[in-house]
């Protein structure tokens, strides 16, 4: 399992002992459900190291994708990070538009306020 470990890892250098906790966990885990997968579906020919590292990657964008899409959705995002959003979802980026009439600083909303009253 060590030698799997260390074909294709998460782990970064770091000083901090949560992280090298979480890259372990990160990396165990990847090889557990390989490995889980590979029983569930009865693949055999599914010992290359191209193939995990295939599977990692598919496991990471997959669990990301749900975070990705909620993300485009915040009105206030900025439009480079829109923009990478809809390359890597390969869909075209929505188009957030402000509420009409809504004020843009608190200030204006405070002098809204101000007016009527």
């Amino acid at each position: 399992m060590d030698q799997t470990a260390h074909a294709f890892t998460v782990k970064r250098k770091t000083k901090r002992w949560p992280l090298v906790i979480f890259f372990n966990i990160i990396d165990l885990s990847s090889i557990a459900a390989r490995a889980v997968y590979r029983m569930k579906f009865s693949i055999s020919n599914f010992s290359h190291e191209d193939n995990r590292q295939a599977f990692s990657i598919n496991i990471g964008r997959s669990l990301a994708v749900a975070h990705i899409q909620r993300r485009s959705a915040v009105p206030t995002l900025q439009d480079p990070i829109r923009q990478n959003i809809s390359t890597v979802l390969n869909s075209p980026a929505p188009q957030c538009t402000p509420a009409a009439g809504a004020p843009h600083s608190k200030r204006a909303k405070a002098d809204g306020n101000a007016k009527q009253k």
